[in-house]
């Protein structure tokens, strides 16, 4: 037996060196098949080696091993979309069209949401109606009919109806009634509520203004009517109210496209659009938006005093 290895290895070194001399003094062509398939069989072995290894490695080892890396995967999927959105907000905090020299300015009257209508009252707002009956208060002068979100801010400090009501930056609706001390807000997502707005595209050289439409609220969301299929719109694109129905002509921000499709022989998209402000939690407190005159607007310069400025009456 021991002759029999020992011949065997013999043989097999009298083999490599055969091999050996063979590459150091033969033909190139043959060379070159001969490393072709060295290389193609050491592949072959190595690629064998990590199977051999699982197969005999500790099966709790290898099931942590997957879930680890399943771990890292998705906190590398939300550490990529937290950048994005990020990034976006950057953007978001960085976009205004307001003017400084402009005759109007917007005027923000903040305001705290007493309760929901159209549910049963919370307890805040019975709270408030309580104390409104101690006073000599009657009802109708704290709570107004229909649905919404009442806040404590009405005529005595110069609400009216159609104003915006924004919730941080972004729009959480309008004022649909106003009372003596109270005012009951549309949120976006009434299935009644329309707004005229304009879609934002982020391009490398900054926002660019986009096609005009229609933000309607579909009780749950909001989507966009009244834009043309020639338009260019796509998923991410960000919706602000039009200057035209904005105070001081500053937009708000209303949204982000979610969805955008277009039939081929239709006339205009289908878009979705998450809304800025979901009611989900309820804000506590929020503002109220109305156009007022800019004070740098309202003087001039007086000749009799020097050239200073002196105010002027509206």
């Amino acid at each position: 037996m021991l002759a029999e290895s020992r011949s065997s290895a013999v043989l097999v070194w009298a083999g490599w060196l055969l091999l050996a001399l063979f590459l150091r003094v033969g033909p190139t062509s043959a060379l070159q098949r001969t490393q072709a398939v060295l290389q193609a069989g050491a592949g072959s072995v190595l690629s064998l080696l990590p199977t051999r290894n699982s197969s005999t490695g500790d099966p709790a080892a290898t099931a942590n091993f997957e879930r680890l890396q399943a771990e890292n995967r998705e906190l590398a999927r939300l550490a990529a979309e937290l950048r994005a959105e990020n990034e976006h907000l950057k953007q978001q905090a960085g976009f205004s069209l307001k003017n400084d020299n402009s005759l109007l300015e917007a005027d923000c009257i903040p305001a705290r949401i007493l309760g929901i209508k159209g549910d049963p009252l919370s307890a805040n707002l019975q709270f408030l109606i309580n104390l409104g009956r101690r006073d000599g208060l009657n009802d109708a002068e704290l709570v107004l009919t229909g649905e919404g979100l009442l806040i404590d801010q009405g005529r005595d400090l110069g609400l009216q109806p159609d104003q915006l009501i924004t919730a941080g930056r972004a729009l959480l609706g309008r004022t649909a009634q106003v009372g003596e001390r109270t005012a009951l807000v549309q949120p976006l997502t009434d299935p009644s509520f329309r707004m005229a707005i304009r879609i934002i595209r982020q391009s490398p050289l900054g926002p660019v203004e986009g096609p005009a439409g229609l933000l309607a609220g579909t009780g749950h969301g909001c989507r966009l009517d009244d834009v043309a299929a020639t338009e260019a719109v796509a998923p991410g694109d960000d919706i602000y109210t039009d200057p035209l129905v904005s105070p001081a002509g500053v937009p708000v921000y209303c949204g982000r496209v979610s969805k955008a499709e277009v039939e081929p022989t239709a006339s205009h998209w289908k878009i979705e659009v998450i809304p800025s402000n979901l009611l989900s939690p309820l804000p506590e407190h929020v503002t109220v938006l109305r156009g007022a005159l800019n004070s740098q607007r309202m003087t001039v310069a007086d000749p009799a005093s020097g050239g200073r400025q002196s105010p002027v009456s509206p």
